[in-house]
């Protein structure tokens, strides 16, 4: 039999298997597998690490799904029907952005990357904008996110500038301390920051804040998006709130120009 071209899914920030499978039970990547299976692709999909039978601790960078991603390209080198050296790489989110670093690793073999919901501006700005955006979803009013903003933003500057773990919590707690004295209107509206007045406040802080805000911090989509020179297709979504197209359509119009 022939040799199939290959297309590999890679997921979204967060602990997603194999299929994609979100909340209501819909599996994306294996709709998808289906309908590439039909027009004579091979697919090969991915549990994330620490999800189902892979192994590994959760939460990897996306530096390290791409290494997981080229492990898999490699893996399958020799296998039958498999043309493993056309592969086309379908991320989802920031999975696209793992997409373009495979993709520089990899020129002769990835043939081109499919972008789904991939935000193309830097992570600070993603970070504001989707909290602008799910804030107003929810109706929270606007000073009151602005504020919840203003400490996010501190809290990002905080965790792309500190290295050493002890310190980066020692200049978060005291912070955030600060900033919600001087902005306590954001107790009402925020369970989070509620918790960060308790005396647990220490394991919060790195337990869920330096994961979340660290997640943002890693997305560098500037960087990871210059210089690329194979295929592209970016797909943005009118009704995306978490990377509302009215930011990331600019935003890949400059990253390509």
């Amino acid at each position: 039999e022939d040799n199939h071209p290959l297309v590999i899914f890679i997921s979204d920030r967060g602990q997603q298997d194999h299929d994609a499978t979100d909340p209501t039970g819909h599996k994306p990547f294996l709709v998808l597998a289906h309908l590439f299976a039909e027009s004579g692709f091979a697919s090969l999909r991915l549990d994330d690490r620490g999800v189902g039978q892979s192994s590994g601790e959760p939460h990897a960078t996306i530096d390290e799904q791409a290494l997981d991603v080229m492990a898999a390209i490699d893996r399958l080198e020799h296998e039958d029907n498999i043309d493993s050296r056309n592969v086309l790489l379908l991320g989802h989110g920031v999975g696209g952005l793992v997409g373009a670093e495979v993709a520089r690793k990899y020129p002769r073999v990835v043939k081109g990357v499919v972008m789904a919901g991939t935000p193309a501006f830097s992570g600070r700005d993603w970070l504001m904008t989707q909290g602008r955006a799910a804030d107003e979803l929810h109706g929270i009013d606007k000073d009151v996110t602005e504020a919840a903003l203003k400490i996010v933003g501190e809290w990002y500057d905080i965790v792309e500038n500190n290295e050493d773990p002890e310190v980066l919590v020692d200049t978060l707690e005291v912070a955030t301390d600060s900033l919600l004295d001087a902005h306590s209107e954001v107790l009402i509206a925020y369970p989070l920051a509620v918790q960060l007045r308790r005396p647990n406040k220490r394991e919060v802080i790195k337990e869920r804040i330096i994961p979340w805000i660290s997640d943002f911090v890693d997305t560098r989509a500037p960087e990871r998006l210059n210089g690329l020179t194979l295929p592209v297709f970016a797909l943005i979504a009118d009704r995306d709130v978490v990377v509302p197209s009215e930011v990331n359509e600019p935003a890949w119009q400059d990253a390509f120009q």
